[in-house]
């Protein structure tokens, strides 16, 4: 748009701008010279001194000199300064497109790393969903209940040297008799 909108609008409005000063300058230099010309034949003539037509000629050379500043500006507007800002324009907007390309790039590949990543943690959470369940089947697994009603004894009556291991955060070998139950009628 902004090249658009200097093609179309602000680079005409600068050309005519400048197409306005060459015709100011034109009409300024018919004047100057106009007004030397009869400065000569009034001098001639003797009805103004030889400063007023100094000065008439001075004016004259100013509006030849701004004429061509004029002109000068014109070409200069239409070989470098169009081009040139035509150019930079299009030097940013290409700027502009690689690094919205660059962005886009940059983002699906952050959207593919965070996807990649989602994917570990499902898979995470489903291995630990699947420990969980394992773990909660031990648990289940690991109630004890008593074949019969009666009083609990720890370790083994006739091992009474195993029973100072049967205590919390103690190790558990197999074969080795946590609780009994022992028959009260045998007593």
């Amino acid at each position: 748009q902004e090249i658009e909108k200097y093609r179309e609008g602000l680079a005409p409005q600068e050309r005519n701008k400048l197409l306005v000063a060459i015709k100011t300058s034109e009409t300024d230099l018919n004047r100057a010279e106009k007004k030397y010309e009869d400065s000569k034949k009034l001098l001639a003539e003797e009805y103004i001194k030889q400063s007023e037509l100094d000065e008439d000629k001075i004016a004259y050379e100013r509006a030849v000199v701004l004429k061509d500043s004029a002109d000068t500006d014109l070409r200069l507007f239409d070989k470098y300064t169009f081009p040139m800002q035509i150019a930079e324009l299009e030097t940013k907007l290409a700027d502009a497109e690689r690094a919205c390309a660059t962005t886009q790039k940059r983002g699906e590949s952050q959207l593919g790393q965070k996807q990649v990543a989602v994917q570990q943690i499902q898979k995470r959470l489903e291995v630990q969903q699947q420990q969980l369940k394992e773990r909660q089947t031990d648990l289940d697994n690991m109630v004890l209940t008593a074949p019969c009603p009666g009083i609990v004894v720890y370790g083994n009556p006739h091992e009474p040297w195993y029973r100072d291991q049967v205590k919390v955060g103690g190790t558990i070998r197999g074969n080795f008799t946590v609780l009994t139950i022992p028959d009260l009628r045998v007593m």
